[in-house]
Parts: structure tokens; sequence; C-alpha cells
């Protein structure tokens, strides 16, 4: 009888200590992480979106989360971070859906609210390093610290091009566009005044080269994409698309963070110096693998607009 009770007491006190481990390594992880943190833990969370060939690719395609094979672009700068920050550091990578960069604790995003998105506060990203444009609804939520100079352009199928001279061409026309991209947001702001009476509509897609399989099939009329993008697409991919007219000002792509990791930015502020003045960086090694151009002829090209 006492060793039946010794026995219970002990699978008893055995259960209360794997619950109280799990519940440390639970709240180790979810909460957010100022660069100590991340340096004492000995472990970088980067989480990216695969929008487009200049992130880089994942397998299988459509996967989601921690366990995706990710290579390209976007993984090597971020793992050049890593390094920059400590040799030591062990870096992960997390594949996201566009939207979930902003989503509150409720799984949705409000553009119009302050607030630090989900993966940010809980800890599950340090920082995302897909690149994304700055806009005062994104700066209610995320630091972001700019990276490199970028501008969008209309891309259509080659056969149609003297349906498009200028933006006023977009006015009832179905583009193909990622939800929530800036590429939306210019779109609606010009639904709103100059097609007001008759709007662009829209087909949402997860990344660029859907946007550009689209017109590529005749399902849409055009999609928006970067020039560094059209670049790429223009030497790889698109053999009936071709970039018309840009959209929008030069604008520039920038990492994201939390809004109160001052440390952190300032890392990142003093990387991505380093990164655009130094030839042979890692910047310059993505730009001349994605674009065929080195970053300093990138710029030039970029400051005389892409057409």
């Amino acid at each position: 009888m006492l060793v039946n009770k010794l026995i219970v007491i002990s699978s008893f006190l055995a259960m209360k200590i794997v619950a109280f481990i799990s519940l440390i390594a639970l709240t180790t992880s979810t909460y957010a992480r100022p660069l100590d943190e991340i340096l004492e833990s000995g472990e970088i969370r980067f989480c990216v979106v695969v929008w487009g060939p200049m992130v880089g690719k994942v397998n299988p395609s459509d996967c989601l989360g921690n366990e995706c094979a990710f290579e390209g672009p976007v993984k090597n700068l971020s793992l050049a971070f890593a390094e920059f920050l400590d040799p030591q550091l062990e870096p992960s990578f997390r594949v996201l859906k566009w939207d979930q960069q902003f989503h509150n604790e409720d799984g949705v995003t409000l553009r119009d609210e302050s607030y630090t998105p989900a993966l940010m506060s809980s800890g599950t990203c340090d920082l995302y390093t897909s690149f994304m444009a700055e806009r005062a609804w994104r700066q209610k939520k995320l630091a972001m610290p700019a990276v490199w100079p970028g501008r969008y352009v209309i891309v259509i199928h080659k056969d149609r091009a003297e349906e498009f001279g200028d933006l006023s061409s977009l006015a009832g026309k179905v583009g193909a566009v990622i939800e929530n991209s800036t590429q939306h947001t210019a779109l609606d702001q010009m639904n709103s005044t100059d097609f007001s009476g008759n709007p662009t509509q829209y087909s949402f897609v997860q990344n660029y080269g859907e946007g550009i399989d689209a017109v590529e099939v005749g399902e849409v009329d055009y999609t928006v994409i970067g020039a560094d993008s059209a670049l790429w697409y223009g030497r790889n991919e698109a053999k009936n698309s071709v970039a018309v007219f840009p959209i929008g000002p030069e604008r520039m792509n920038n990492w994201a963070l939390h809004k109160d990791h001052t440390e952190l930015l300032g890392k990142v502020t003093e990387f991505i110096e380093i990164q655009q003045v130094s030839k042979g960086s890692a910047l310059d090694q993505l730009f001349k693998d994605y674009t065929g151009l080195s970053y300093a002829k990138y710029l030039r090209l970029i400051s005389h607009g892409i057409r």
C-alpha cells in the first residue's frame, strides 16, 4: 500500500514538474524580446513573406511556419545581419502570409489602430526582413528601418501595350495585387479619387509570381510589382509581359521590428549603413544575383526612373 502511495505521489510530482517546465518554455517564447535577450538566448527569429524571387523560394511552395525549406537573397542578407550581431547567434526563419505581419491578437489587421502585431508582441518574430514600404498605418504598429529604394511599375501582357498609355488606363481594369500591400493601398487611393466613377478591380494574389502568371495567361489586365522584380522577371520567367509605366514615387523598402526595441533598431541601422556603402557586401551581392546590376548601378537606374 505504501509503495502504491509513493508511486502515485511520484507520478503527481512528475506531472507538476513537467507542467512547470512547459509553462516556463511557453512564457519565455511568448513575449517580445529586446536585443539583450536575443543575444542571451543565442537565437534570432527572422520572419519572412515569400512574395517574389527577391525574397527567395520556399519548399514546398505553399509552406508556412518554421518547418519550411527557405533559401534566397533575403535569407542571405538576414544571415549577414545575424553574423554582424554575434557570429555565435543561431538564426531561425518562419514563413508567413503577407497580412499576418500586421495581425492583432485576434488575427485581424486594423489599419487605423495603433498596436504591436501579435507575432512581434509574442516574441515569435524578432525581425521582418522580406521588405515592406513605409505607410502611415504600418508605422503605427512597427519600427521600419530603411534598407534600399524602389519603385512600383505596371506590368501587362505585351500584346495589349496599346491599351495602356498612362495611369488613367487602369480605370475599370482588373489588377492582380497582394492584399494590404503598398500597391493595394495606392490603388485604393486612386479608386477614391481619379477612378471613383470607374474603379479598378482586384484579384488578390499571394506573391508577385502569381500576379505575373495571371497576366501571362490573360486572367487579369495588369499587375503591380517592384521595378527590381520587373528586372528579374524580364531576365527569367516573364516571356509575354512588359513593364509599361511607374506608379507612385520612389519609396524605401524596409525591415520591420517592435517599436520599443530601440537597441535592436540601432544595430539594424548600423548594419544597413555599412551594407549600402560597401562594395561586395551582402546587399550588393543580393542585387547582382537578383537584377544583374550592382547596388550602385541599380541606384542610378532608379534615380532616372524606370519606364
